[in-house]
């Protein structure tokens, strides 16, 4: 469970928002953004939904069930060989490894901002 802060966390400074502005928007305090991003708490189920809402984000997402494009993540989180070249396989790993922003500006630049992959991420 300890991703859900660092997911929090990413997907909040993504979008350029402050502790205050997502605390605001959910009706609580700062401080619990602050233990959420820190993995000191996690976040209720009523608030796992607003959170998702004001990131922008799906709750499988913030729960690590998929991966930001909408994959189902397994236990192995390995990449068939049947389906990928070694290539493309190489690419996914080192894609979903890249911080949040920085998958986004890659998405855009290979022309694929506002399609379903992009989109299956969001709520």
């Amino acid at each position: 469970m300890n991703r859900i802060g660092k997911i929090i966390k990413e997907e909040r400074l993504s979008k350029n928002l402050t502790q205050k502005d997502v605390a605001d928007a959910l009706g609580i305090t700062q401080d619990s953004i602050s233990l959420w991003e820190n993995d000191k708490r996690i976040p209720d189920t009523e608030y796992i939904i607003k959170l998702c809402s004001v990131l922008n984000i799906s709750a499988d997402y913030l729960l690590g069930i998929d991966d930001e494009l909408g994959v189902r993540v397994s236990s192995s989180s390995a990449i068939p060989s049947s389906v990928y070249s070694e290539t493309e396989r190489e690419l996914i790993e080192a894609f979903r490894k890249l911080p949040s922003d920085s998958r986004a500006l890659v998405l855009r630049m290979v022309g694929v901002e506002g399609s379903s992959s992009v989109s299956r991420k969001k709520a």
